[in-house]
């Protein structure tokens, strides 16, 4: 004997099999455009035109810095050791003690070339 509450001729309309197909066809429609959406707006996306720094493992000897300008891509591994080169003393930097910065040149002519590190 069944009960009469769960009785349901509805549960035997293919019809309605056909509809819940169609609502779980529109449900991974709109999951798909929202990934669509969320890819393109990334800045690490291909379509994204602007330029992107990315630096990996910093402060390790193995660090790179990968620097993406629309589709071409320039990576820059560390060496490992100081800059070193020839240069000129521009000026010279001070922390003061509320924390801020402050940068003071070099006087015209009294700075000299040297060698720069080791």
């Amino acid at each position: 004997m069944r009960s009469g509450l769960f009785d349901d001729d509805a549960d035997d309309e293919p019809m309605l099999s056909l509809v819940n197909l169609v609502d779980l066809l529109l449900v991974l429609l709109v999951l798909l455009a929202a990934l669509l959406l969320a890819f393109a707006a990334s800045p690490l996306s291909p379509l994204a035109g602007g330029e992107v720094t990315v630096i990996r493992d910093a402060g390790t000897p193995q660090m790179e810095v990968v620097v993406m300008r629309g589709a071409n891509v320039e990576r820059f591994s560390a060496s490992g050791r100081s800059g070193v080169g020839d240069g000129v003393r521009v000026g010279s930097a001070w922390r003061l003690a509320d924390g801020s910065m402050v940068y003071l040149p070099e006087p015209a002519g009294a700075s000299s070339a040297r060698r720069v590190g080791r």
